[in-house]
């Protein structure tokens, strides 16, 4: 429904940005034609709702949707920027199992008595920037993945495979050859080769906003 809203809100943007358009380049003609025209005679007389069709709108945001936003103000700041770097010990002690800091604990006889089910998805996890640069990633990791999704989809119609982030997918693809791209073209009619969300990077552990999704689309 918001995302409606957000569409409808475009559409009259787009009308009124038509409307003014038009105005300017009929009073352009005008102009350069010599002529008075009663639109460029009035122009400064007209009300502007005329050429600008008042549309007032509101975008309703749930209280829920944006906690941060709801309490700018409320709080008062206790740290300097320029002195974080004075503050921070960037010790970088070993954060436990996935070396974040959060302690994972389950019980090891929970499932004893039902059958394991290992569900095996071939994806893309290619972070644009993490331990080494982007450039660095695409270089010693990243083409070579692709490369291979080509080579070994082709090798077994049963195999299959998704990819995520576009800006390394883009930087590779502008790289290869005709051939390959119609390769490519084709594991994807046949259902083998799935991109998926299509953004310039894979929203995965980070769960953003909508909003953050829906920008990186556009």
């Amino acid at each position: 429904e918001e995302i409606d809203h957000l569409e409808r809100l475009l559409a009259e943007n787009n009308e009124i940005i038509s409307n003014i358009r038009d105005s300017v380049i009929n009073l352009s003609e005008s102009v350069k034609d010599g002529q008075h025209s009663p639109e460029a005679l009035n122009f400064k007389q007209r009300n502007f709702s005329e050429v600008l069709p008042l549309a007032t709108a509101y975008l309703s945001i749930e209280p829920e949707d944006c906690q941060f936003a709801s309490k700018i103000g409320s709080q008062a700041s206790d740290v300097q920027m320029l002195k974080v770097y004075d503050i921070l010990p960037f010790d970088n002690p070993d954060g436990g199992v996935w070396k974040q800091g959060f302690d994972i604990t389950y019980d090891e006889h929970e499932w004893d008595d039902k059958p394991l089910q290992v569900f095996v998805v071939p994806h893309s996890h290619n972070d644009p920037g993490w331990l080494k640069t982007f450039d660095d990633y695409f270089r010693d990791q990243t083409q070579h993945i692709l490369n291979n999704m080509v080579l070994k989809l082709q090798e077994d119609k049963g195999r299959k495979f998704m990819w995520s982030e576009i800006s390394y997918f883009s930087k590779w693809w502008d790289g290869i050859d005709s051939q390959k791209k119609d390769a490519v073209k084709r594991l994807i009619e046949d259902g083998q080769f799935e991109i998926v969300t299509g953004g310039w990077v894979m929203p995965d552990e980070a769960s953003p906003h909508y909003f953050a999704l829906i920008d990186q689309l556009i």
